[in-house]
């Protein structure tokens, strides 16, 4: 049991951390969510959404008419800045953003609550599944706001990275209770919002496969379905058009590899290297399924399944700012878990430490070598999650009881 001076140190350094966070989110003009706010609305007034004369034509457009209109400051400057608008995510994001269709000033200051708040959720969440008491909840969010540039450079630019963390951990909370249906819809939901995280399924299912966990699959894949087939129509229907996703899958395939190099603060491994990308996706597909496959009958992990399946992406995504890299806590603080062994708990504090780039990266003399680091991170951290996986075979979930604490979580046995 913790002690309260403890928990109150660590309460004071998460406040701390929050207000210098919060003060830093708010001198943002919010060049992310400016595209996300102005998409939902241009998505009713322009034909053609993703073609690029129309970005470029309708970012003018907001433009003029936020200076006609006496917008605030920093919605002219955001404006500005986003003459030839880069909308390019999915129908879904942009239909979300409906619901803060107001003002530029008071729908970004709701925004950012709701990040916020969607940060302390994921980490309790996660903590709570890997068995963290109050005290290493508090020290993770405390190292998250103070020691931390993805959460820095998130607030910087007012993403909603926070936000999908959420839905992750819902999705993971929902598989430790065993609704798998809803635990499919919520992962299928976050899939398309925002598609990097669109092999959490893969990995998921993976290892249910080779556990012939066929009915667990079975409900966790109609819940995804149905979820699916009801965000199709619902922003198919906003955006009044039946084929927008058609629209937008090839708008993204289209994207040059031009438009996102390194020295903009990419730290991709493809854009690094992209045979080398490739490789590295490969092994890791090879160590999954070995982990998968030797684990002992009965063993699932569905939470480890689901932060795996974001790192794996990142192997072999064209594009991964720093703020990209929050998608990739959660399998460190897997590794990190109080159940864990030592080498796997070292394993989860280096690649922390690499992703967090501070303060480590302003010691190295370009961005190249900052990338470089990142990637080694990940990956130390993705061979102890496969190995921790295939090592904790006995233990349902892979977050299996501890001396002391609540029980574990678990999926029923096929």
């Amino acid at each position: 049991m913790p002690s309260r001076p403890a928990l109150a140190v660590a309460l004071l350094l998460v406040i701390a951390g929050l207000g210098t966070v919060w003060i830093q989110a708010r001198s943002s003009a919010g060049i992310d969510f400016y595209q996300m706010w102005i998409g939902a609305r241009m998505a009713r007034e322009a034909e053609n959404f993703y073609s690029p004369e129309t970005r470029a034509v309708m970012g003018e457009l907001y433009l003029r008419q936020a200076v006609a209109d006496g917008a605030s400051p920093r919605q002219v400057a955001v404006a500005q800045h986003r003459r030839n608008l880069e909308v390019l995510s999915t129908p879904l994001l942009y239909t979300l953003y409906v619901f803060l269709q107001t003002d530029y000033e008071r729908a970004l200051l709701l925004f950012q609550l709701i990040v916020f708040a969607a940060l302390a959720g994921w980490v309790v969440i996660f903590g709570r599944l890997f068995g963290f008491d109050n005290l290493l909840i508090l020290l993770v969010l405390a190292v998250l706001l103070l020691a931390f540039e993805p959460v820095r450079s998130d607030a910087a630019v007012a993403n909603m990275n926070h936000i999908m963390l959420l839905l992750l951990a819902l999705a993971g909370l929902q598989t430790a209770r065993k609704r798998f249906a809803l635990a499919g819809a919520i992962l299928a939901i976050a899939t398309l919002t925002k598609p990097y995280v669109i092999l959490t399924f893969a990995v998921t299912y993976l290892f249910w496969i080779a556990a012939r966990r066929w009915r667990d699959l079975a409900q966790h894949a109609a819940g995804a379905a149905a979820a699916t087939v009801v965000a199709l129509i619902a922003s198919s229907a906003w955006f009044g058009s039946a084929t927008i996703w058609l629209e937008w899958l090839r708008a993204f395939r289209a994207i040059p590899s031009s438009m996102i190099p390194i020295d903009l603060g990419n730290f991709a491994l493809a854009a690094l290297t992209r045979p080398m990308s490739i490789v590295v996706f490969a092994a890791a597909v090879v160590a999954l399924a070995v982990a998968a496959f030797r684990a002992k009958p009965g063993a699932s992990f569905d939470v480890a399944a689901i932060a795996l399946g974001c790192v794996l992406f990142q192997f072999v995504s064209p594009l991964v700012w720093a703020h990209h890299l929050l998608l990739s806590v959660p399998l460190m603080l897997w590794l990190l878990r109080p159940a864990s062994s030592r080498p796997h708990q070292i394993a989860g504090a280096v690649g922390l430490a690499l992703i967090a780039v501070e303060p480590w990266g302003t010691f190295v003399p370009t961005v190249t070598w900052v990338a470089l680091g990142v990637n080694a991170g990940l990956a130390v951290a993705f061979v102890a999650g496969a190995s921790g996986l295939w090592a904790s075979g006995l233990r349902a979930s892979g977050l299996g009881p501890r001396a002391s604490g609540p029980p574990p979580v678990s999926a029923p046995e096929a």
